[in-house]
């Protein structure tokens, strides 16, 4: 994998047999990775279903993060990005 650089200019756009989503902390340290498809990352394990055109998946419940991705996401029809599950908040 390739460090993409800055947030703002650099045409992100994922896959759609397959990729990862890395955070990372300012050290460089993935922080949470998601994998789905045909994506790879070591000790994750992808999110295979099929997500059907329009859709997106979401992690349900926020905190869960058990390196399975089928356990941790679920397909939903209306996507919502930015947004928290209803009864969650931000950290403050």
């Amino acid at each position: 994998m390739v460090a993409l650089g800055p947030w703002d200019g650099f045409g992100f756009s994922l896959g759609n047999e397959g990729d990862e989503v890395i955070l990372q902390d300012p050290a460089g340290t993935a922080v949470d990775v998601v994998v789905y498809g045909l994506g790879s990352y070591p000790g994750v394990y992808p999110y295979f279903q099929d997500v059907s055109a329009g859709h997106s998946i979401q992690r349900d419940p926020p905190e869960r993060d058990t390196a399975y991705c089928n356990a941790d996401f679920y397909d939903t029809a209306i996507p919502t990005p930015g947004l928290f599950p209803e009864g969650y908040h931000r950290c403050e």
